[in-house]
């Protein structure tokens, strides 16, 4: 997978860093998460018997699931950190520069990157860094609080 993430041209100019593919690197993450999972609930079916059906079981089985939701999306997330090398602009916590939320969280679609297209205002939660930081820290703060209550 890595292989064929990089790029042959950065390969071969010396002193470049090599780079894999976000796309790439969420894709290969979140497949090998869902065939594990898969594997795990087909293993788990196999071997327990099913639960008399319990009202506050129920709440807790739908509150375990949108956890799990919560921390998959937290953790494809972190594919596209680590993919675009986004965990090295902002290194504080919480606060991203000056704010809570960094200034420059849709320079990609706000024309202020001088000699870049602009691009659709979605394509900000995939390509720039400083979005797809923010997302990062988002979840893990949902994560945070899931686990607390």
């Amino acid at each position: 997978m890595v292989k064929s993430g990089l790029d042959d041209a950065l390969l071969q100019t010396p002193g470049a860093v090599p780079r894999v593919s976000q796309y790439r690197l969420a894709a290969h993450l979140s497949s090998a998460f869902v065939i594990y999972g898969l594997m795990l609930s087909t293993g788990l079916k196999i071997l327990w018997r099913p639960l008399p059906a319990i009202p506050s079981l129920r709440s807790f089985y739908l509150a375990t699931h949108v956890a799990a939701t919560v921390l998959f999306l937290t953790i494809i997330s972190g594919a596209f950190v680590a993919g675009l090398d986004a965990g090295l602009i902002y290194n504080e916590f919480p606060r991203m520069g000056e704010g809570l939320i960094p200034s420059d969280m849709w320079a990609l679609s706000d024309g202020s990157i001088q000699g870049q297209k602009v691009k659709p205002r979605w394509k900000n939660f995939f390509e720039n860094p400083s979005t797809v930081q923010f997302d990062h820290r988002l979840f893990v703060s949902l994560i945070l609080l899931f686990s607390i209550s």
